[in-house]
């Protein structure tokens, strides 16, 4: 299977070939310390458009394969989204701060059937 993602350091649509669980769940991590830059601290290559796609390309694969954190799953949603929406209405405070408890959750442990 392979899956399109972006590519940030040149900011253009990649093929990203099929990935494991955990190496998703690293990315994740990642972008989600990345956005903790947005809207303004982001290097030349990035934005935050590019870093939200991901982000949502990433949890939208994450997802359905999380088996056993369904309500850290359900958490995640809800914090998603309450994040986007504060950059997104000029609160980034507010985002940053989501984006780092997300972080904090430690998304890079959930867990699948296959542990």
């Amino acid at each position: 299977m392979i899956s399109l993602a972006l590519n940030c350091e040149f900011g253009k649509m990649r093929i990203r070939p099929h990935i494991n669980l955990k190496e998703k769940l690293a990315d994740l991590a990642g972008s989600l310390a990345i956005i903790t830059s947005a809207p303004y601290g982001y290097p030349d290559f990035i934005t935050y458009e590019i870093n939200k796609a991901d982000i949502i390309d990433l949890w939208s694969q994450i997802k359905p394969a999380l088996k056993r954190d369904l309500e850290q799953a359900q958490t995640i949603d809800s914090k998603l989204a309450n994040m986007f929406d504060a950059f997104e209405s000029g609160d980034a405070q507010a985002g940053r701060d989501t984006a780092w408890a997300l972080y904090n959750m430690n998304v890079k442990k959930l867990r699948s059937e296959e542990r």
